[in-house]
C-alpha cells in the first residue's frame, strides 16, 4: 500500500465516521426522550447520568476520528506535496 492509496483510504474512513457520527447526533436531538427511556429502563440510570455518558462518548469518538484519521490523512497530504 503506497502513500496514494492510504491517504484514499484514511479519507473515506474519516467521511464515514464523520457521516455516523452527524447521523448519532441527529437520532439522539430528533428521539432524545425515547433513547434515554429505553436506556434508564435498561439499565437503571438517569437522565443526568445518561446525558453525561453520551455526550462523553460523543466527544470521545470524535477526539479517535481526528487523531487517527483526519489528522493522518493531512500528514499524508503534506508528505506527498513536500515529495513532489
Amino acid at each position: 500500500m503506497n502513500i496514494s492509496q492510504l491517504k484514499v483510504f484514511l479519507g473515506w474512513f474519516a467521511v464515514i465516521n464523520l457521516g455516523l457520527l452527524l447521523f448519532n447526533s441527529l437520532m439522539y436531538i430528533l428521539f432524545r426522550e425515547l433513547i434515554t427511556d429505553v436506556w434508564n429502563s435498561l439499565f437503571a440510570s438517569t437522565y443526568e447520568q445518561f446525558t453525561q455518558m453520551y455526550t462523553l462518548a460523543m466527544a470521545f469518538w470524535k477526539i479517535l476520528i481526528f487523531t487517527f484519521f483526519i489528522v493522518p490523512y493531512f500528514a499524508l497530504t503534506i508528505m506527498q506535496k513536500v515529495k513532489s
